[in-house]
């Protein structure tokens, strides 16, 4: 995809030449995120050996442009109780409301899940990712989730994290980064189960 570029630009089927992001996250990780973000724009080699891929930025890959520098920011707070059922339902609240002020002002979301709620990504039966998820459903947004550990993780490799973070958004746009050389019957899906 780095050489030919997205199926549906080859293809001239894609309906959109920019991606705006809007952000969800606590104002003491807002600088964090915005430096993060000036890495879709650059090349990134790969800390790996044996993945010797290395980030390419993303307008250059994608041919699309990426707009994260007007992008709109939202900052939740979360004065959480120590009862986790009732932070879970101010943790729900201030998300919404979050991702609420931001629709229609930007294609993808990206909403940042600080270590503050670390203890509630799977606690009593509940996981705070499925929950950010659901409140983009029903409030028809496109969203992705990411926590610190894609800001801060030194042992990480910044390129693969990248081309994740780059597919992932390019595809919640609508756009098609790649297809399969034998075409299926438009019925088909494929579901993904993590266990």
């Amino acid at each position: 995809m780095k050489t030919y570029h997205p199926f549906d630009w080859n293809s001239g089927s894609r309906g959109f030449d920019k991606i705006t992001l809007g952000i969800v996250c606590s104002s003491d990780y807002e600088q964090k995120i915005l430096n993060f973000l000036a890495s879709f724009g650059i090349s990134i080699p790969s800390k790996w050996k044996q993945n010797k891929v290395w980030y390419v930025p993303f307008e250059t890959t994608f041919q699309c442009e990426l707009d994260y520098t007007s992008t709109k920011i939202t900052n939740p707070t979360f004065s959480l109780t120590g009862n986790v059922p009732e932070d879970y339902t101010i943790i729900e609240q201030q998300y919404r409301s979050a991702i609420r002020s931001l629709k229609g002002k930007a294609d993808v979301i990206l909403v940042h899940v600080p270590p503050q709620l670390d203890p509630y990504h799977n606690a009593k039966g509940r996981d705070l990712h499925s929950i950010i998820k659901k409140i983009g459903i029903q409030e028809r947004v496109l969203t992705q989730v990411f926590t610190a550990h894609s800001l801060e993780n030194p042992l990480q490799d910044m390129s693969d994290t990248m081309w994740n973070l780059s597919v992932a958004i390019y595809s919640k746009a609508g756009g098609i980064p790649w297809t399969l050389e034998e075409s299926l019957p438009v019925s088909t899906a494929y579901v993904g189960i993590a266990t």
